[in-house]
């Protein structure tokens, strides 16, 4: 239930911006309405740093595989650390300097990204195993969201 609560929140934050973004992008780029296999996410241009944002991109992606590994392992509080300070708030500083160039409908995602990974951290830290599988479901939703509604060059 607090999954599909979750998922309902973030469509009814993210699609109204979504939608701004993705008409602006439209007026931008109106040779990809005419192509029926182009990529109809919006593009987010990051002027100075969109290697630095892949890679970082890539190293969430490590870090979720690490979570599952620590939890197969049973080591929780390894994977809470992950969760909190890689992914989750308490690293989000080191994230500041990316979220600059973002569109406002990807910065929210951002942000649900690291509070989702927070809660992710607080069940791993109860080893509460429901809640944990759910967490984790969440903190993947919004990379599959992010990821089906925009693009970066």
């Amino acid at each position: 239930m607090q999954r599909y609560i979750v998922s309902v929140l973030m469509l009814a934050v993210l699609i109204p911006a979504h939608a701004a973004e993705t008409k602006q992008h439209d007026k931008s780029n109106s040779v990809a309405k005419h192509q029926p296999d182009a990529d109809a996410r919006v593009l987010v241009k990051f002027p100075d740093h969109a290697q630095h944002f892949l890679a970082t991109m890539r190293q969430n992606l490590s870090d979720i595989n690490d979570i599952h590994r620590a939890i197969a392992d049973a080591n929780f509080e390894r994977a809470a650390q992950i969760a909190e300070f890689n992914l989750g708030l308490g690293g989000i500083k080191t994230h500041n300097a990316l979220a600059v160039d973002m569109p406002d409908g990807m910065r929210n995602m951002g942000m649900a990204f690291h509070q989702a990974s927070s809660q992710l951290a607080q069940s791993l830290q109860q080893k509460d195993m429901a809640k944990t599988l759910d967490n984790l479901a969440n903190v993947s939703q919004t990379c599959v969201m992010c990821h089906a509604m925009y693009r970066v060059r």
